[in-house]
């Protein structure tokens, strides 16, 4: 089967079961970076933070005495009954009623607080990580693309599951406490001793038993749940990252549906696609067995701890000595001990979702913070010149792709970069750009408010209107519509005019020389001061190639041209050369077809 060419680790994830988000970190590490993002929440958004984590929490409180009362009403009702006192009945039923439409206002509310405290702490921790990763350095790394996978699952599905899990969990903590401490007095003063039998000894008489064992039952239900739940959390974060997988290589079959039909890959699509599959399949099955064990403990301690004070106390009801109604709240009063102390397993399901979640964000919150140490020196030249010096670019395993030693790029001037596939000629650029870290040696930019701009071979056209693509990356209304028209007719694309402000798929309905001179026309916009081309016209026939590179000379006289190529043809266009082979970048002047050594004392000869 072809492995997902989304995640090609995913084999091993799947088969070790220990993805890198789990690797060397225990339940109290993750407990820690939760906190970490409550806090970083709180400082963010501040003060409607702060009252949203008061209300939260405040509901749970209230919820609990709310309850509290509800079953006492309960009780009255139950003893009233049992004294056939008719006005005790009543009264308690009225009671009851009022505190059941009670407990409806307060869940009400408490979900209308919950979901806005989920789009409020969403909304800090996404725009956060978006800044982050988009919006700075970090969008492109070339020796990280391995090691981060799916970043767009993190900031959009764990974001949202973190924030659903903590607004589920920790209400359900304050609830478990508050109701401890509500219950607490009661289960002690309903306690009896409670005789056990032990081999060779007979039996020892425990005091409070129902109070110790109420503790007791707890311990063994929380450890149970975390040796569990542990898997489980791990297991969710590989359910995640092949989930992704999966989602993206079905959405890139449809996006390239035309490419692969031509192609003929059709069955290798479904068969990546049945891969993708199959891993879900062999991990859902230590999955289901982790969350069926889970659900298993949990619901057979909750059951128990419902029976347990019946199974004590029930003997002193039958002699008279407790009430039918104080057995219903012992019984209560049980639980709320147990859920005090033991509310991590009875929680322990949505408990392990929220680690499975907080793990993802933290593998990109420290991807994003790493800072790869470039061995680079970008600094701002002393005037509108582009220049590099005793540079030495390596490839990311630290293998030299080519040395070079001066090289100053001045207004108007326009270079042709050649060589053969591999040399290097793209990475000049990214060490050009300043996204390159691999080698060593000095980038001096433009100083000033001088413009670069970079095109790519395989332009980039988001959905939007053909304006918005024009213009790009400023915004539509840095132009008129005369600007627009002007230079779809220039790049020879007049047929488009009258799309100016259509929003469409334009990657999917335009050709790639299409798409070419549509980020061609954006130069031609934005009038860049230094504009590089890395074979951003190699889908053009000669003439329309030709006619580009006359209308940008005529267009944009002043710009500093750098252009990646691998024919002749454009040699016409161009003054300089950089030729990049055998690890050696050698710079020449183009006069006439020929290539003219630079003057060795005007600093951009090679060393």
């Amino acid at each position: 089967m072809a492995a997902s060419v989304s995640d090609i680790g995913a084999d091993s994830v799947v088969d070790t079961e220990c993805p890198p988000e789990t690797d060397r970190r225990g339940v109290w590490g993750d407990v820690g970076y939760i906190f970490h993002l409550i806090a970083f929440h709180i400082r963010r958004d501040a003060v409607p933070a702060l009252l949203l984590w008061v209300v939260v929490l405040g509901a749970g409180a209230v919820g609990s005495f709310v309850q509290l009362r509800y079953i006492r009403e309960l009780a009255n009702v139950t003893n009233g009954l049992v004294a056939s006192d008719r006005s005790l009945v009543v009264a308690a039923l009225a009671a009851a009623l009022a505190f059941i439409v009670l407990t409806a206002v307060h869940h009400g509310l408490q979900t209308v607080f919950n979901y806005t405290f989920r789009i409020r702490m969403r909304t800090v921790l996404t725009s956060d990580l978006l800044g982050r990763w988009l919006g700075g350095s970090s969008f492109y790394r070339p020796s990280q693309g391995a090691t981060l996978d799916h970043p767009e699952q993190r900031v959009q599905e764990d974001v949202y599951n973190f924030c659903q899990y903590l607004v589920q969990l920790v209400p359900s903590l304050v609830t478990a406490v508050t109701s401890f401490y509500l219950y607490s007095d009661q289960l002690w003063l309903l306690s009896t001793p409670l005789p056990i039998p032990v081999l060779g000894i007979g039996q020892i008489v425990l005091p409070k038993g129902l109070y110790v064992l109420a503790l007791v039952t707890a311990v063994v239900a929380t450890t149970s749940a975390h040796l569990i739940g542990r898997i489980y959390t791990r297991l969710d974060v590989v359910r995640q990252r092949i989930e992704a997988g999966f989602r993206h290589d079905l959405g890139q079959a449809r996006e390239f549906a035309e490419q692969i039909v031509l192609g003929g890959g059709q069955a290798i699509e479904e068969s990546r696609a049945r891969h993708d599959y199959a891993l879900i399949q062999r991990n859902w099955k230590p999955y289901t067995g982790a969350a069926a064990s889970l659900e298993t403990v949990r619901v057979l301690i909750t059951l128990l701890v419902t029976i347990i004070p019946t199974f004590i106390l029930f003997p002193l009801v039958l002699a008279g000595k407790m009430q039918v109604g104080d057995l219903t709240i012992a019984g209560v009063a049980f639980g709320a001990v147990y859920q005090a102390f033991g509310s991590v397993s009875t929680n322990y399901p949505t408990f392990a979702l929220l680690r499975s979640a907080s793990q993802r964000i933290r593998m990109m919150d420290a991807s994003l913070s790493y800072r790869q140490p470039s061995g680079f020196v970008h600094v701002a030249a002393d005037g509108p010149t582009f220049s590099a010096h005793d540079l030495n670019v390596e490839s990311v395993t630290g293998d030299t792709l080519f040395k070079l030693g001066n090289l100053t790029i001045r207004p108007r001037e326009r270079w042709l970069v050649r060589g053969m596939s591999g040399a290097g000629k793209s990475t000049f650029f990214r060490v050009m750009a300043g996204l390159w870290p691999f080698g060593s040696g000095t980038v001096e930019h433009p100083s000033g408010e001088m413009r670069v701009m970079f095109l790519p071979q395989t332009p980039y056209l988001p959905n939007g209107t053909l304006a918005e693509l024009l213009s790009y990356p400023d915004a539509r209304g840095a132009f008129s519509e005369a600007d627009y028209r002007k230079v779809l007719s220039d790049v020879r694309l007049e047929r488009l005019v009258g799309d100016i402000n259509e929003a469409r798929a334009w990657a999917k309905r335009l050709s790639p020389g299409e798409q070419q001179r549509v980020v061609f026309a954006r130069a031609l916009l934005q009038k860049p001061d230094f504009l590089f081309l890395d074979e951003a016209t190699s889908s053009l026939d000669p003439l329309t190639e030709a006619a580009m590179f006359e209308v940008l000379a005529k267009r944009t006289p002043e710009v500093a041209l750098v252009t990646i190529a691998h024919t002749d043809r454009l040699s016409d266009h161009h003054t300089h050369q950089l030729q990049i082979d055998d690890g050696l970048a050698v710079a020449t002047r183009l006069q006439t077809g020929s290539q003219v050594p630079l003057n060795p004392n005007d600093g951009k000869r090679h060393d």
